[in-house]
């Protein structure tokens, strides 16, 4: 691949401070890190039949491990019901209202 795609690239980035990495930043380890995290929210959230839902690694300008969630609009807010229900702040008959 040639410099300039790489560059390209990097640009559809969703973050804008991410584009530039810095010199001496360990982005394997963090990626590695964030992948693993990642893997277990993966794992969690199919358990949880929210396959619309997905955490994807990725790493910061710095090296630091991010996940971020990427998923439709429907599929957050049945994860955040879930988060809210294992929290015992809302009831399961709220759920009428989600689907």
């Amino acid at each position: 691949m040639y410099e300039h795609e790489e560059a390209t690239r990097a640009l559809w980035n969703d973050e804008p401070g991410d584009v530039v990495w810095v010199r001496g930043g360990d982005y394997v380890k963090g990626w590695r890190e964030a992948q693993d995290a990642a893997d277990a929210w993966n794992s969690a959230l199919a358990e949880a039949g929210l396959e619309d839902l997905r955490a994807v690694a990725s790493t910061g300008g710095a090296g630091e491990p991010v996940v971020r969630f990427r998923g439709s609009p429907v599929g957050a807010r049945r994860a955040a019901w879930l988060l809210r229900l294992g929290a015992g702040t809302v009831s399961a008959r709220g759920l009428r209202g989600m689907v």
